[in-house]
């Protein structure tokens, strides 16, 4: 349903049906939760955030998504500024 609500606004391209995120997306969004140091060998992420991370991904797709579609319709001109977070950058 959220997949569908996000096309018909035009947030994500029509042709998306799911989000998958990789093992190190999911690593880098559970870090900047919990807290956790990211790249610690010992310290491995939890499970916790799971059943949220697919609503991270579809934030991450639609911003990506805005922000090409943007650039692609503009002139060359145009200025944008994109105010991303530390884990986006």
């Amino acid at each position: 349903m959220a997949i569908k609500a996000a096309v018909e606004l035009d947030y994500i391209d029509a042709t998306t049906t799911s989000f998958e995120g990789t093992d190190l997306h999911y690593n880098m969004f559970e870090a900047m939760i919990s807290g956790r140091e990211m790249w610690n060998e010992i310290t491995k992420p939890s499970d916790s955030y799971r059943k949220i991370f697919k609503a991270q991904i579809l934030k991450d797709d639609a911003m990506a998504y805005r922000v090409v579609k943007l650039l692609n319709e503009d002139s060359d001109d145009q200025k944008y500024l994109v105010i991303a977070g530390k884990g986006h950058v």
